[in-house]
């Protein structure tokens, strides 16, 4: 019974078809009598399974009811649930595509707290990438294995690669495992205010930049950042990093 709901049919349609498929054919009062459908119910439960196509009616007196064979239901029903698939995909893939559309106009600025939250959102943005990937960070733990495995995989789609680190072994690990990428090595820094964390530009679209703060277990920073898709902010941020890597490099 529950396979059939599963199909699209409602609780009581489900119940009458096999009622019928038992019988082969019969009144209301046999259908009754056999399935959990009220008889006062059976007639207009009858016509929306003839509607669907999976129940003949003869109307007659008494009135009799009769189920298409049970592979041709099965099938009638696989279609229609395809369908309803096919269409809840195709209107759900445009209110996204609304959505994302009217966020593209606008952009948004989210603020994310936590290490595992922020590296979540990094992989993500990874998954995303399509042209071109910048990712500055400082500690090696601020680099999870899928975030490398996600570089390696956009690497061999030719996807552009820049990475930068004060931390030479870090800096090598990454090169390791991304043979394509740029290295860049940058000066160490820290402050009063915190310790800078990571940053990740993908397609010069979103942008990810996060601060390091106490630690919230051993070993652990609290780490907060600020995730942002507005039009520009990403490829200006990304324009400073280049003209401060140029620099750099001249000295």
């Amino acid at each position: 019974m529950q396979s059939l709901e599963a199909l699209g049919l409602m609780r009581y349609e489900a119940e009458l078809f096999v009622a019928l498929t038992k019988l082969e054919q019969g009144t209301a009062t046999d259908i009754s009598r056999v399935s959990q459908v009220p008889r006062s119910r059976v007639y207009d439960v009858a016509q929306t399974l003839e509607e669907k196509g999976l129940v003949e009616i003869h109307r007659a007196r008494p009135i009799t009811y009769r189920a298409i064979p049970v592979e041709m239901a099965l099938e009638k029903l696989k279609r229609r649930h395809e369908r309803g698939l096919q269409e809840a995909s195709q209107q759900l893939q445009k209110v996204q595509r609304e959505r994302t559309l009217k966020r593209a106009r606008s952009g948004e600025f989210w603020i994310i707290n936590g290490l595992e939250n922020v590296t979540a959102r990094a992989e993500e943005m990874l998954q995303r990438a399509h042209r071109s990937v910048l990712i500055a960070v400082l500690l090696p733990r601020l680099v999870s294995e899928e975030m490398l495995e996600l570089l390696r995989k956009k690497s061999k789609k030719n996807v552009e690669i820049i990475v930068a680190s004060s931390d030479q072994s870090l800096l090598s690990q990454l090169q390791k495992a991304v043979p394509s990428a740029k290295a860049i090595l940058i000066p160490p820094y820290s402050s009063e205010a915190g310790v800078p964390g990571r940053l990740v530009i993908i397609d010069r679209e979103e942008l990810l930049l996060s601060t390091l703060g106490e630690e919230e277990l051993p070993g652990i920073p609290h780490e907060s950042a600020i995730w942002s898709d507005a039009p520009g902010f990403a490829a200006t941020v990304g324009l400073f990093v280049e003209m401060a890597a140029k620099a750099l490099r001249s000295k």
